[in-house]
């Protein structure tokens, strides 16, 4: 059983599932990865699994750096100087930006408590359902 409190604030939130989902540590359902972050281990991920081309928008962790290099659009943001979102054409709309997956867990946080208490079996889910909604939203 899962104690709403447990989902409180984003931290508690995101191990709590990230325990659930992950309990014996995150693995990539592709490759099996589990971890280890370098270029030269995501680089055959994202050569398979994203399409060419693609525009990604992240923090300016240098695991990143060579996305263009691999024929990609990148973008991105400077946490450190207190850049949370840029609006790069100048049309008042903030296009790059890295906090879909923030937002996300903040929302289904929201979405949550209504529940009060829930089982670790269900929480799995709900997530799904949530997850579900926020697609076709």
């Amino acid at each position: 059983m899962i104690n709403i409190q447990s989902l409180i604030d984003d931290a508690k939130c995101y191990e709590t599932v990230r325990e659930i989902r992950w309990a014996e540590g995150v693995r990539c359902p592709h490759c099996g990865w589990a971890e280890n972050v370098q270029q030269k281990t995501i680089q055959p991920i994202i050569t398979r699994v994203v399409a060419k081309g693609s525009t990604f928008y992240t923090d300016e962790y240098t695991i990143y750096d060579r996305l263009k290099q691999w024929g990609d659009d990148h973008h991105t943001l400077n946490h450190s100087q207190g850049e949370s979102a840029r609006d790069a054409d100048g049309d008042g709309f903030h296009e790059v930006h890295v906090n879909t997956l923030e937002g996300f867990w903040s929302l289904l946080r929201s979405w949550l408590r209504p529940h009060r208490a829930i089982s670790v079996t269900a929480l799995l889910g709900f997530f799904r359902i949530y997850s579900q909604y926020q697609t076709v939203r």
